[in-house]
């Protein structure tokens, strides 16, 4: 569905001008190229934008932790400290995914066509109160609220195998 907008006569001046010979504010006539003239306004339709959300995400390799300091220890292995080492967190579970870009081809048409997402790895492990980043020797942990709801079902799915492993 294409969403439209009222611009006043005088937002659109210019377009007007080019319009004088054909046509006249206040008329009801549609000028071509998705402009119409009504009332002495100019409807304007916008680009359909779609927004279609990931669908699936497939898992090619998991690593569990029996603990968050597990964790962070994995994590932070041949990571130069002063280099960031940046962990989501969601749903009471602490996790690092490593996405497969969508550069080959068939990974591309799965991505855009059907809503497929594929990760190389996730490391994750049970962590119920959130924080906002965590000193582990001398690395600073940030911790950041999963921010899709993509991200969201992805840890509500490690947290029920996390559940599973008991």
């Amino acid at each position: 569905m294409l969403r439209k907008y009222f611009l006043k006569k005088e937002a659109v001046t210019g377009l007007a001008e080019s319009f004088t010979s054909e046509i006249s504010f206040g008329e009801k006539v549609d000028v071509g190229d998705g402009f119409i003239i009504l009332q002495n306004k100019i409807l304007v339709e916008m680009t359909e934008v779609e927004f279609k959300g990931i669908k699936k995400i497939v898992i090619l390799e998991e690593v569990k932790y029996s603990s968050e300091e597990e964790f962070y220890k994995a994590v932070i292995q041949e990571v130069s400290p002063d280099f960031p080492v940046i962990v989501l967190w969601a749903e009471g579970v602490i996790f690092k995914h490593t996405p497969m870009l969508p550069d080959l081809e068939e990974f591309a048409k799965r991505y855009a066509d059907e809503g497929v997402v594929y990760w190389a790895n996730v490391l994750y492990a049970k962590k119920e109160e959130y924080e906002e980043e965590k000193e582990i020797e001398m690395h600073t942990i940030k911790i950041i609220k999963a921010p899709a709801p993509a991200l969201v079902d992805a840890a509500k799915a490690l947290r029920k195998r996390l559940e599973e492993i008991r």
